[in-house]
Parts: structure tokens; C-alpha cells; sequence
């Protein structure tokens, strides 16, 4: 149960991530690392007398996946330009026995070894809406997995594996995160989405052909955040009419008014109209 996987490469005082996968005869075999124990070593010499180890605890990231890591301090300690690790695995019911071994480069190159998270961009921001609206999720890198849920829970690997684009029909919370192919994970993200198709409705405290004195209050009340419009001519308002900000009065005379509400989604009552008032 051995594999010997060469190649790779340290830039000593920089991260270090990289994954192993286990292969045999040059295929890949996804085996169940789950009940198994790991210890990896990198040293500086074929033999375990070399004057430099470094120990690490291995995480696995997939079937047949091993992530092997190292800080800067630790890359900063190796002299030299080779090393050498082996990572030896152990079940329940065996013995430790060497899984993956190999040779690495020591170099001083200043070039990151890829330790760093995917970024998930949605194609909608939050906000309110009167339609229903689609959002297409996409991750900064190639290959990388983006994990999702529309519960407003913590999405994890075990999430719904996002392939193609939502449609988002009701108020939503959707929160998601993308795991790249060296296993770097993003922080979760959360978006809300407000949809609300309904349109206000706006009510008048004076009904049609009354009669009132010029220093009654004129309200025009919304049964959600609006605005309102209206007119005191008989003219149909528009979003260009007078914006309703506080009870208003009349002088004498007979009017008629017309008004209507656009809440935060953009959803526009019907026009509606109190006529035949008389101001004395």
C-alpha cells in the first residue's frame, strides 16, 4: 500500500499545501481514509538519523486524498535543497505502514505554494425584489467546488454541490462557500434576497365628498415602507407628482385627490381617488 510521488516543491519561508492522492499501478484509487490514524515526516536525509525532522499531522480532503501542510516557520527551518517525507498511515485493526513516500525541492524561489482560498462571486446582490430573480454562483478558480444551501443554514461539503444557476422565487437566504482543488476552503458567505411581489396599499383619512375646514389634516397612510404619490387637481400622479412626506392642508375650494404607493421592491399600487371634497 505504498506510492511514491515526486515532484513537489518547498519555497522555505513560505505556507506549504499540497495533495497527495493514492494511486495504484497509475490509477487513482479512492480509498476510505476515514478509519485510519496519520503521522507524515519531512526530513533532510534518506535515514531517520537526519539532523533535521519535521512533523506534521496530515488531514484527509477527499477519497484517497491526504493534504499534507507546513507553515512558514517550519519551511524556514530545512537547509539544504532536497527533502524527503513519507506519511504513514494506520487503521484500528493494523500496523503503521507507509502510504505515500517521495522527494521534495528545496528552493528559495519566492513563489507561493497555492494556499490560498477560493473567492465565490453571486451574480445578484442582496437586496429587494418584486421578480423572481436568477443567480448564477461562480469560484475564482478552476476546478474549485462551490457548496450551497437556501435554508439559511451552514452549507458544508456535505451541502448541495452547486452545477447550474438558481432561481431564487420567494424570500431567500442563501449561503455558500467553494473548496478548491488543493482543498484551501473559503469562508461561508450569506446573501438574502427579499422577494415581494404585492404592492402596497395606501389608505386616505378623508372619504369622498366630504366636507372639511382648512385646518383638517390631510394623512395618507401605506401599510409598508413607501412612497407616495398624489395629486389635488383631479390629475392622474405619476412618480413626477408630489411626494407625500407629512399630513398636508387645504385652502377653501373643491378638490379631488389621487394617490398611489411604490414600495422598496418597485411593486405600484393601482391609482386611487377621493373626489368631490369640499374645503370651506
Amino acid at each position: 500500500m505504498k506510492m511514491t510521488q515526486e515532484n513537489l516543491s518547498i519555497n522555505k519561508g513560505l505556507a506549504f499545501n499540497t495533495v497527495l492522492e493514492y494511486k495504484e499501478d497509475g490509477k487513482k484509487v479512492f480509498m476510505d481514509f476515514t478509519d485510519y490514524t496519520f503521522k507524515a515526516q519531512f526530513r533532510t536525509a534518506k535515514n531517520n538519523l537526519a539532523p533535521l525532522v519535521v512533523t506534521v499531522v496530515p488531514t484527509v480532503v477527499g477519497l484517497g486524498q491526504i493534504k499534507l501542510s507546513l507553515s512558514e516557520a517550519q519551511t524556514s527551518m530545512f537547509p539544504g535543497t532536497a527533502a524527503f517525507y513519507d506519511v504513514l498511515a494506520k487503521s484500528s485493526t493494523g500496523n503503521p505502514e507507509p502510504i505515500f513516500q517521495g522527494t521534495v525541492a528545496l528552493t528559495d524561489i519566492v513563489t507561493q505554494w497555492e494556499n490560498t482560498p477560493p473567492i465565490t462571486t453571486a451574480s445578484v446582490l442582496s437586496g429587494v425584489y418584486n421578480v423572481n430573480k436568477t443567480v448564477e454562483l461562480s469560484a475564482n478558480e478552476v476546478g474549485a467546488k462551490i457548496y450551497y444551501t437556501v435554508d439559511g443554514s451552514v452549507p458544508t461539503t456535505a451541502s448541495l454541490l452547486y452545477t447550474s444557476a438558481l432561481t431564487i422565487a420567494e424570500t431567500t437566504t442563501l449561503k455558500f462557500f467553494a473548496v478548491d482543488t488543493a482543498g484551501n476552503l473559503e469562508a461561508v458567505q450569506s446573501i438574502i434576497y427579499t422577494i415581494d411581489k404585492i404592492a402596497p396599499t395606501t389608505v386616505c383619512n378623508i372619504v369622498a365628498d366630504a366636507s372639511i375646514a382648512t385646518t383638517d389634516d390631510i394623512t395618507l397612510t401605506a401599510d409598508e415602507t413607501a412612497t407616495i404619490y398624489y395629486t389635488t387637481n383631479g390629475t392622474t400622479p405619476t412618480t413626477s407628482s408630489t411626494e407625500y412626506t407629512a399630513p398636508f392642508q387645504l385652502t377653501a375650494g373643491n378638490y379631488t385627490i389621487k394617490f398611489f404607493a411604490v414600495d422598496t421592491a418597485g411593486n405600484v399600487e393601482a391609482v386611487k381617488t377621493i373626489s368631490n371634497i369640499t374645503v370651506a
